[in-house]
């Protein structure tokens, strides 16, 4: 009995100082690391290649399928930041993506800053409707994108 009005008595605490908080700073004020530089563009060709590379790559040594994504269109930013100054610096995109199998598939992707064993960078997680075969992203890559 006496642990759990020890319990009540520190959650009392704690939620009467995040009351009276003060706004949290953006994550790279409070993170070591994150340098809060501009993250690529939705259709900068560094980023549409390394989704085109690591597709590439997927389907030719896991999946065995020799699919390769050869162009895209459509290419559209769908949110930076859209949770707040708070989280990781991400910037949500969407395209179409061109595959050599003469089919169209929509691809959702974001951009996000990653603290790398060598210094800042960005990274791009991607997925490719229809071809989430782990279902990773389920329901159709819509866990790729900010809502």
């Amino acid at each position: 009995m006496r642990s759990l009005k020890v319990f009540l008595a520190a959650f009392l605490a704690c939620a009467g100082m995040t009351a009276g908080a003060q706004a949290i700073d953006r994550a790279e004020d409070r993170v070591a690391g994150y340098a809060a530089s501009p993250l690529p563009l939705c259709d900068s060709a560094a980023v549409l290649g390394e989704v085109t590379s690591w597709f590439a790559s997927r389907e030719a040594n896991y999946w065995r399928t020799g699919l390769q994504i050869g162009g895209f269109d459509h290419v559209r930013e769908r949110g930076l930041r859209p949770w707040g100054a708070t989280y990781v610096p991400r910037r949500f995109c969407s395209a179409r993506a061109h595959l050599n199998d003469g089919r169209l598939r929509h691809v959702n992707y974001f951009v996000r800053e990653s603290i790398g064993p060598f210094g800042n960078t960005w990274e791009v997680i991607w997925c490719v409707t229809g071809l989430d075969r782990h279902r990773t992203y389920a329901p159709n890559c819509e866990q790729a994108t900010p809502w």
